[in-house]
């Protein structure tokens, strides 16, 4: 049996929320249902289950009417989803299932809520509205050695949760569910998000300009208009560009894109939402959502942006050459020697040849006759 303890937690006084906290106690290989329900009792647009201490930290993200598997944490794929999809009497309640020791911690819950046409909407609250802590108790052995991982439990739970949907889909319950998809489908067939792009390149440093189409109408009042848009980088998403009531809210922007996004106002009327990103960097790279509700409805569209690093500019200088030591000597040498080379190629230049080589063959007759004699002189 799973124990819990409720307390609650006010706010300050001017606020209207408030935040439910829970504690409970499971053991491994159970499903477990966190609880969460709306103070009102209407149903949810958009539920966002976390967990802080995990990255990414989404549980589960619940919007369009399906869960959104989009930056969801891997141990929880096949494993969560809502206990009712049709938030009836506005619970948003969490059916986590084969549960282990490795999930235990707190969990979050965040919701989106659409109320009355002419009263005013609320947008996702930045505190969550209920808090559940989950302790899984780790595995006992019984006398045989072998451990419990209540799977006993597990499918008793199974039983009572199917026999708990089946009766909550009979009689006038199936009829009302009938006609609450039919005005979901009617009302997503008329309120449309889209994206003029489903991808963008750019370069690091240059601007890029993302934009989004939704169905307006010309007497739409701009104060029943909602705008969040996020980039979507775990664990958290990081807010480019809100408008609340009709009014941008330009503190909401984080600060990785302060200072770097421009938003076109005037074309917010038109049911266009152009925003301009400067200064891009390689970590503006990723999957980038916004989130549109008006008086006619609620949807989002996303699209995908590669920021690439930008090419270097590589400049060619001309190297300077110091000359080794080794080398000074025979610099040295070829500067003395330089002056009496030329100085001989001067001579040669200037003595014709003819008179080079008479000189030469009057200087071998002279030393031929003298020999001559001599050798005269020996024999007589």
């Amino acid at each position: 049996m799973a124990l819990w303890l409720l307390s609650v937690s006010l706010f300050l006084p001017g606020c209207s929320s408030l935040t439910v906290h829970k504690n409970i106690s499971a053991d491994p290989g159970q499903i477990v249902s966190l609880p969460c329900r709306l103070p009102n009792n209407k149903p949810a647009v958009f539920v966002k289950w976390t967990r802080p201490d995990l990255e990414p930290e989404y549980v589960l993200l619940f919007r369009d009417e399906q869960p959104d598997p989009e930056n969801q944490h891997p141990s929880f794929r096949k494993r969560v989803e809502l206990q009712d999809r049709r938030m009836e009497d506005g619970d948003v309640s969490l059916l986590l299932s084969n549960v282990t020791t490795n999930d235990t911690g707190t969990y979050e819950c965040r919701v989106f809520q659409r109320e009355a046409t002419g009263r005013k909407r609320r947008t996702l609250t930045s505190d969550p509205i209920w808090t559940v802590f989950l302790d899984v108790a780790p595995p006992t052995e019984n006398k045989e050695g072998r451990k419990e991982d209540g799977s006993r439990n597990k499918h008793v739970g199974l039983i009572v949760g199917a026999v708990l949907m089946v009766s909550l889909v009979t009689g006038m319950k199936m009829i009302s569910l009938l006609l609450l998809i039919l005005s979901s489908c009617l009302c997503a067939a008329t309120f449309v998000v889209n994206v003029t792009q489903s991808s963008y390149e750019a370069e690091e440093n240059h601007s890029i300009t993302l934009e989004w189409t939704f169905t307006t109408r010309p007497d739409s009042s701009l104060s029943s208009m909602f705008i969040l848009c996020e980039f979507l980088a775990p664990p958290r998403g990081l807010v480019l560009y809100q408008v609340h009531e009709g009014v941008e809210i330009p503190d909401s922007q984080d600060d990785q894109f302060s200072g770097r996004v421009q938003s076109d106002k005037d074309v917010v009327r038109e049911g266009r939402i152009r925003l301009h990103v400067s200064r891009l960097r390689t970590e503006d790279s990723g999957l980038y959502l916004c989130d549109v509700k008006t008086e006619d409805g609620f949807n989002s569209g996303r699209c995908r942006l590669n920021v690439t690093a930008a090419a270097d500019q590589i400049q060619t200088q001309r190297p300077t050459l110091t000359p080794e030591p080794e080398k000074l000597e025979w610099i040295f040498i070829y500067i003395i020697l330089a002056p009496t080379t030329l100085a001989a190629l001067m001579v040669l230049l200037c003595c014709p040849p003819e008179k080079c080589c008479l000189s030469r063959e009057k200087d071998f007759d002279f030393t031929h006759n003298e020999r001559t004699t001599e050798r005269e002189r020996t024999f007589f």
